[in-house]
């Protein structure tokens, strides 16, 4: 494939966006695949290793105390991956952030899970990141359209049509006309859903109506 960005573990933006119109034949642009992130559709990653931050909630350390002041531990995730668009000029951009942190910026300190925390990034700091196999999961699970559930009408026809199979394979049915085949499989069968005499007077009538246009077409 082009580029050789299925060796790849993690994207940038454009490699992301490359890699799903040419693997996955799904053409977005940058502004649509942030705002995929922003719903929670997908992943955008940025590392944050030694940067410091607030935790927008208290975190309780080992030691029985709590601590607002954060160190990202590497790799967290953009809860507004949005705010990364357009820059207006120079400026530090409020990015809100979950993933793990530490209370010190010691290599070997104790990791927390925050689930969200705030730091100021300038714009040419913000390097946005994708694991391909968010990238996959994300292509995936906007290419698979489930099937469409049978309508109620249509489930009804179905009936219908099998009560009326079932008349003309009995071999003992006297003459019928459309009256008494009413009447028949409503007896039969008039617990199921749409099995009505009502119903099948629509349904007869709608289906004399399409073979009178068919016979004249």
């Amino acid at each position: 494939m082009p580029d050789h960005l299925s060796h790849l573990t993690w994207f940038t933006i454009d490699q992301a966006l490359r890699y799903l119109e040419q693997e996955k034949a799904i053409k977005l642009s940058e502004g649509d695949l942030l705002s995929h992130c922003e719903q929670g559709n997908c992943i955008a990653s940025v590392n944050v290793r030694g940067r410091f931050g607030k935790s927008t909630s208290w975190i309780q350390n080992g030691e029985s105390s709590y601590f607002q002041t954060v160190y990202g531990s590497g790799e967290a995730q953009i809860l507004n991956p949005l705010a990364l668009l357009d820059p207006v000029g120079p400026r530090p951009i409020a990015v809100y952030l979950s993933g793990y942190v530490t209370e010190k910026d010691e290599l070997d300190a104790p990791t927390y899970l925050c689930e969200e925390w705030a730091i100021d990034l300038m714009p040419d700091e913000c390097k946005v990141r994708f694991h391909r196999s968010q990238i996959d999961k994300f292509a995936e699970s906007i290419s698979s359209k489930p099937s469409p559930a049978p309508s109620a009408e249509k489930a009804s026809h179905q009936l219908v049509i099998a009560a009326l199979l079932e008349l003309l394979l009995d071999s003992s049915r006297p003459r019928y006309n459309q009256s008494s085949v009413t009447n028949e499989i409503v007896k039969r069968h008039g617990k199921w859903s749409g099995i009505s005499p009502s119903n099948l007077s629509k349904i007869f009538a709608a289906s004399n109506k399409a073979a009178g246009e068919a016979e004249k077409a």
